[in-house]
């Protein structure tokens, strides 16, 4: 039913399968479909023009004797092999450069080094309604990221977040990241700020880009969007909050690119999360504390906590290391002072200071605050 074209460059996987599993559709007859895929120029992420928002990545070929669809999805490696990022493609192979730079900054780290990565490529043709999915496997991507500065540091404030208060506080020290919880940097995508917990039916929330001003927030709305960026409230003019309508684990994203214009979009989490008792870091270890409101979450603690965190050397390697039921999860990174934590993966090289260090187990990433 299927003839696949070899190719030199990469190997094709002849399996197929429709979109949705199991098979919603009837089997598409007399069709002749190949997809291959090359190469494409080393890409150096810090000469490129700042207008420029797509880049390609790789050259389809798709031969197919019917109409057909495609959309593609590349997914990249780390240099062991031991960690992925997925990324959409679209026609042609072109993908969003901010996704690419993401990629290769979360695996790599943001050091202006050219990196060689293996990439495959998933084909999703759409052939009479029914989706063939074809693969190309050992491709190479070549990038060369571009530094990027960490945005500000924004918080989250809520009846189910933090100690559940929602209590204003200018302090920088104790109390501040209990009742505003620090928002976490997305690590494929530095114009967005991330945070995620479970949020039972009716529990509120705000975002606030400094607690030093409280009349500045992001609120109102629901899950489903209509968010209010507050840039000065009127003093009577109560805070409107974001209202969560059903319970669920819930990521909340805040795009601060135009940090004067900032967006908000909340997308639903599914899974089956550990719960865990206990947050520790290795190399410099430290007990870290739980945040989340446990009688406002149905015990959920997702949020984790140092306050006061010495690493007295550049160099030292830190990690995390998180007990429940069945056992314990350690998890390492990359990236410093912010970034992706990955399950069994090493610490990351730190640098000398004092910092605020939060943890979220749902998201696995982290945020070394300088005090």
């Amino acid at each position: 039913m299927l003839a696949v074209a070899g190719f030199a460059l990469a190997s094709c996987n002849d399996d197929y399968k429709d979109w949705n599993e199991p098979q919603s559709y009837e089997p598409v007859d007399d069709v002749t479909l190949s997809f291959e895929a090359t190469n494409v120029s080393a890409i150096n992420m810090t000469t490129l023009g700042d207008d420029i928002k797509e880049v390609k990545i790789f050259n389809p070929i798709i031969t197919c004797n019917k109409e057909c669809a495609t959309t593609y999805e590349a997914t990249i490696f780390n240099i062991d092999q031991t960690d992925s990022v997925t990324i959409n493609v679209a026609a042609e192979g072109v993908a969003s450069r901010a996704e690419i730079q993401g990629a290769f900054v979360a695996l790599y780290g943001t050091d202006e080094v050219q990196r060689e990565a293996l990439m495959n490529v998933d084909a999703f043709v759409i052939i009479d309604g029914t989706a063939v999915k074809k693969s190309v496997k050992g491709l190479q991507l070549v990038v060369t990221p571009r530094y990027q500065k960490l945005p500000d540091v924004w918080y989250i404030t809520g009846n189910c977040i933090g100690d559940g208060t929602m209590t204003y506080s200018v302090r920088f020290g104790t109390g501040r990241y209990t009742s505003y919880v620090a928002m976490y940097v997305n690590p494929y995508n530095y114009d967005e700020l991330i945070y995620a917990t479970y949020f039972p039916a009716g529990t509120e929330f705000r975002i606030h880009p400094d607690p030093a001003n409280k009349d500045r927030y992001i609120g109102g709305g629901d899950e489903k969007g209509n968010h209010v960026y507050q840039a000065e409230r009127p003093a009577s003019e109560p805070v409107k909050n974001t209202v969560i309508q059903n319970d669920g684990f819930y990521k909340v994203i805040v795009n601060v690119a135009d940090p004067n214009n900032p967006t908000m979009r909340i997308e639903a989490l599914s899974g089956d999360f550990a719960v865990y008792s206990a947050m520790a870091t290795t190399g410099v270890t430290a007990n870290m504390k739980a945040i989340t409101t446990a009688e406002k979450t149905k015990k959920h603690n997702h949020d984790w906590l140092i306050e006061d965190f010495n690493i007295a050397a550049d160099g030292q390697v830190v990690g995390f290391m998180g007990t429940y039921e069945q056992g314990s999860t350690t998890w390492g990174g990359k990236t410093f002072p912010a970034g992706k934590a990955s399950a069994g993966a090493a610490g990351l090289p730190t640098m000398a200071g004092n910092y605020i260090v939060v943890f979220n187990d749902l998201l696995g990433v982290y945020r070394f605050i300088e005090k």
